[in-house]
């Protein structure tokens, strides 16, 4: 644990990370991914470093994901409409002059974009952050345009850290003519993250490690958000 953030557990329901002796910038609003809630490891090591330059984070589980750390049993995620409900329920509770950013690991970041092509919540909001974007389960190329079909309707910027192995989508998966019209979207930046798979772990020959990659994403998201506020 960094020395210079302060990290406040709401039981099970969320994490607030914030820098110890500096202002906060802005707020991030952060969501998990399907099968790892807001203590994974990954999650706490990138909310952790974005405390650290000055951005508050609140982390926090969507309702299965609570019943899962309480119960010790996993369970699946809820519909999506449950889901995007929670994330609106989350936002509606803030309480803060800082500039808002919604974020999301995988799936969160999936219901995250799916907010920022929100007409109303863009209003509410600078920004959107994706780690790890699902754009198709692998094996299953064709959910590609089920699931960045509403990226035409963004409101807000967006910005997608992926890995260029990733299983979800990597580099050589999207790169024929109908991925790269959907991706040349002017609201959409694409930071491809070295070596790194769904989670941004790389292969040991790349010569980069996982803490390396997971910097690289925090300085990518620290750089979308200074530009935009």
């Amino acid at each position: 644990m960094s020395d210079i953030v302060e990290k406040l557990e709401h039981g099970f329901k969320s994490t607030v990370y914030q820098h110890a002796h500096l202002a906060s910038k802005a707020i991030v609003v952060m969501a998990h991914g399907a099968g790892a809630g807001n203590r994974n490891e990954f999650m706490d090591c990138y909310c952790t470093k974005l405390a650290e330059s000055q951005i508050k984070v609140i982390s926090f589980n969507f309702d299965y994901m609570q019943i899962m750390y309480e119960s010790g049993k996993r369970r699946p995620p809820n519909p999506n409409k449950q889901l995007l409900t929670q994330f609106n329920q989350v936002l509606s509770e803030l309480n803060t002059n800082l500039p808002v950013f919604i974020a999301g690991k995988s799936m969160g970041g999936r219901v995250a974009s799916q907010l920022a092509a929100t007409s109303e919540l863009g209003l509410k909001i600078q920004g959107c952050i994706v780690l790890g974007y699902p754009f198709m389960p692998p094996g299953k190329p064709e959910k590609f345009a089920d699931r960045t079909q509403h990226f035409i309707e963004l409101t807000v910027p967006l910005l997608i850290n992926q890995g260029e192995r990733d299983t979800f989508g990597g580099v050589d998966s999207l790169s024929n003519e109908s991925h790269e019209s959907v991706l040349c979207n002017s609201k959409l930046q694409l930071k491809w993250i070295p070596s790194g798979d769904h989670s941004f772990k790389p292969l040991k020959s790349s010569g980069v490690t996982i803490e390396e990659n997971i910097q690289t994403a925090v300085r990518n998201t620290v750089k979308f958000i200074h530009d935009l506020v």
